[in-house]
This record gives structure tokens, sequence and C-alpha cells, in this order.
């Protein structure tokens, strides 16, 4: 269990070692990651989300805030619950959520925190279930009572990519709970990142969620797997290092992550990086993407000949006939 209150970023030596190592064994460009939205309060008109007990969570519209409803919890001190409608995970595999959110300072000098649940399930539950909780919030910056309420959003305090964990079923449903004085959430966003389709290495992967497993990838056009492509999505929504090969095939060769046919002229008689190679003396193409070349009229090599050896004239064998002595 985590009790955030502001959000840090850092980066040591360490981490900065790996990820020159991870870039550097796949040389190419990374998109940038996707934030895929499955739930957005500032969207909404009204929310519909249910209370426990009922009326012990409310929806308001708070003075100089812009956006969609705001859950309220004021009206008296204990154990209630607010438990939202259900939410289709689609291709979300690890869930993330921004919210903002503003607390009344207690009387005992305890805060209580904000607690955060989350039910992964295939159907609707109607129910508050205490259950494992997620997250604790707690703001650092506290109004009091005897604030008015255009002061409230000068308090909200607003938390940024808090991990709320794996997601495996259809869908899922987001619930809050809350013991102290008061408290407002006034904006709350559900998503989770992906990795964009990418080509890279002579090889294409889709759109995938992030922290989804091993993703098979396709080799472009005019290249053969020398072994499967593998990719994973990690929970930053970058794609890892590619595992697995995928190489040009016979008469093409890599341009621009392409495979480009050999010109006429040109050829490539093996799977792999190598380029298209002119052809050898008296010999010829006669259209893109050859593997060999084969000798112009008049000239000729054995079938045991490599293909870079050119072509020979073609000799004229005479037959002699054998006289034999008459007798």
């Amino acid at each position: 269990m985590a009790v955030y209150k502001t959000i840090m970023y850092s980066v040591g030596p360490g981490s900065v070692l790996l990820w020159m190592l991870l870039w550097g064994a796949d040389c190419d460009t990374q998109p940038q990651a996707e934030e895929v939205d499955l739930f957005s309060s500032d969207k909404q008109l009204t929310l519909g989300w249910r209370s426990e007990p009922p009326n012990l969570w409310n929806e308001i519209k708070l003075p100089f805030v812009t956006g969609g409803p705001v859950l309220q919890a004021c009206v008296k001190r204990g154990q209630r619950s607010v438990l939202s409608k259900w939410i289709e995970r689609r291709n979300a595999h690890h869930l993330l959520m921004d919210i903002s959110i503003a607390q009344e300072e207690e009387s005992s000098g305890e805060l209580s925190p904000l607690k955060v649940h989350l039910f992964d399930t295939d159907n609707a539950i109607t129910r508050f279930l205490n259950g494992q909780t997620v997250l604790d919030l707690q703001n650092s910056k506290l109004f009091s009572n005897s604030d008015p309420p255009s002061s409230i959003p000068k308090h909200l305090n607003r938390s940024l990519s808090l991990n709320l964990g794996p997601v495996t079923r259809r869908g899922f449903q987001l619930a809050f709970s809350y013991t102290g004085e008061c408290v407002f959430i006034a904006s709350i966003r559900l998503y989770y990142r992906a990795c964009p389709d990418i080509v890279s290495n002579l090889t294409s992967f889709v759109k995938t969620g992030a922290h989804s497993g091993p993703v098979l990838g396709h080799c472009v056009e005019g290249a053969v797997e020398s072994s499967p492509p593998v990719r994973e999505c990690d929970m930053d929504g970058v794609w890892r290092s590619q595992q697995g090969v995928c190489s040009c095939e016979r008469g093409h060769e890599e341009m621009d992550n392409t495979c480009k046919a050999c010109r006429i002229g040109y050829y490539k008689s093996t799977n792999g990086r190598g380029e298209c190679q002119l052809c050898p003396p008296n010999t010829r193409t006669t259209k893109e993407g050859s593997e060999n070349c084969e000798c112009l009229k008049g000239f000729s090599r054995l079938p045991s000949d490599p293909h870079d050896l050119g072509c020979s004239k073609t000799s004229k064998h005479f037959r002699v006939e054998e006289k034999h002595p008459t007798a």
C-alpha cells in the first residue's frame, strides 16, 4: 500500500546505461507511447455512481472548476463508499489514473486517506465489496471548515499516472472509500499506455497495450523469417528489444526498412542482408527481383558454376567419324 503526496521522477546512472543498451540493441527510432482513455469524468454530464450508505456521496458543481461533475463526501464522518459503473477494459492490461482531490483538515490532526479500490470483473457488480485497497491518497495542502466553497479549487491536488495495477477480465469497476471529514474528487481519468504501430528491423508490430506479454511481429513484404520476430510492450508504452530476425529474401535488398527488388541487371541469390550484385560478364536479367543472371545468347556456363561466374562463348563441337580399314 502506498501513500501518494507528490509525483517525482528520478533517473540514475544505471537507468541511463540500461536505456542506452536497449536502444543500441535495436538501433531504431522509438515512437512516443500512446495513452488511450477508458474513462474521463471531465467528459461526463453525470456519473451515476452508487453511494453506500445512500446519499453520503453526492455529485455537485464546484465554482471555478471546469469539467464534469465533482464527487463530494462531506455529510458526516464514518465509512462511506462510492462505486463506479462497469467500464470495458478493451485492450488495457495495466490501468493508470490521473485524479484531482481536495481534503478537509481533521480535528484529530490525523488525516484519513482516500482509499482507491479496483474490481476486475466480467460483469457489473451492484454493491461495494470490502476488498484490497490499491492506493491510499492524501493531500498535503488542506482546507478548513471555515474556508468558503470558492477556495476549494486552490486546495485541489492533481496526481498523475497513478498505478492501479493489472486488469484481465472483460471490464472493471473503480471505487473510493473515506472515513474523514470532507473530500472532493474533482477529476478522474482512467487510461492505459500502448506501444504504437512500428516498423523496424524489417518487421512490423501492431499497436499493443502496455504489459501485454510477447507479441509476434510480421516480416515486411519481400522479407522472410530467420527466426520468429517477437517484442514486448513495457509498462511505459515503449517497445522492448526485438528477439528474432527478418531478412530480405532472394532477389531483394534492404533499403529504408523495406526489401526492394533488385533492378534489372542486378541479382541476389541468397536470403539475408546482402546487397544486389551487378550481373557478371555476358549475363543478364529480364525482370526485377531476380535471384540469378542468365547467359546471353551464344554464351554458356556449367550448371555447377557459381552464380557470380560470368558466361563464356559457346564452342562448336564437330563429330569426327571413325574410319575402319577394309578387309
